[in-house]
């Protein structure tokens, strides 16, 4: 699991520099002609970079699916915070409770 959240917020940087650099209107094109990934993939990989690249240590003992639910746009910062607490003491909590605290 600590390998699948390096990864993802590695790439979901990766993914918010070249759309950086590939300018306006060039980042959609680029990452479906280079990966055949759609915009949702990559915006949920540049989600889990943004809210929760600092916190890998943190977020290590959760799977994919709640990564990208926990570090959702619609996640509120509360949910996060106490999502981001129950995993830095080494607690597996999945997307269904995540989505469960959403509501």
């Amino acid at each position: 699991m600590q390998l699948a959240a390096e990864s993802i917020i590695e790439v979901g940087r990766e993914l918010i520099q070249q759309k950086k650099d590939l300018g306006h209107g060039n980042f959609l094109p680029w990452i479906e002609a280079e990966f055949g990934m759609s915009r949702f993939t990559a915006d949920r990989f540049m989600n889990v970079a943004e809210r929760l690249g600092d916190k890998c240590s943190s977020v290590q003992h959760l799977g994919s699916t709640a990564l990208y639910a926990l570090a959702a746009p619609s996640t509120p910062e509360p949910v996060r915070t106490e999502v981001l607490e129950r995993a830095a003491s080494g607690e597996k909590v999945t997307a269904k409770e995540i989505e469960a605290l959403k509501k």
